[in-house]
């Protein structure tokens, strides 16, 4: 797991479009799973996509929303799967969520989703 912090007053705290960059466009081999999401885009198709309990879409429908609204995402977890998989193979586990997950603190990362390939945690942590 890897993570970074905020200290030179970028003005979002996850612009995604820097992120698939980063990653080299890795979220468009996957299908992806968008759980305990909190974000305020302009388009009233993503934010009602995106306030449901889930949102399942391909890697190249969440390219374009992002390509169309980079949006800053505050809180979630987008949780991706192979192609292959399901989304009632995905659903037979608890869905994902960031807040209040354990996992991030502890000595070893816990995995909410043993059939998820790529994750990524979105969140805003505040060090005093």
């Amino acid at each position: 797991m890897k993570g970074a912090l905020l200290r030179r007053g970028e003005e979002y705290y996850t612009h995604m479009s820097k992120v698939f960059a980063t990653i080299k466009d890795e979220q468009l081999k996957y299908n992806w799973l968008i759980t305990d999401c909190i974000c305020y885009p302009q388009n009233a198709k993503y934010t009602e996509l995106l306030s449901q309990e889930y949102a399942w879409i391909t890697g190249e429908e969440l390219t374009h929303m992002i390509d169309r609204e980079d949006f800053q995402w505050i809180w979630g977890v987008l949780s991706g799967f192979m192609k292959n998989i399901t989304l009632e193979e995905v659903l037979k586990y608890k869905l994902p969520y960031a807040d209040g997950f354990i996992g991030f603190w502890g000595s070893t990362l816990n995995i909410q989703n043993p059939l998820r390939i790529l994750k990524l945690y979105l969140g805003t942590v505040h060090l005093s």
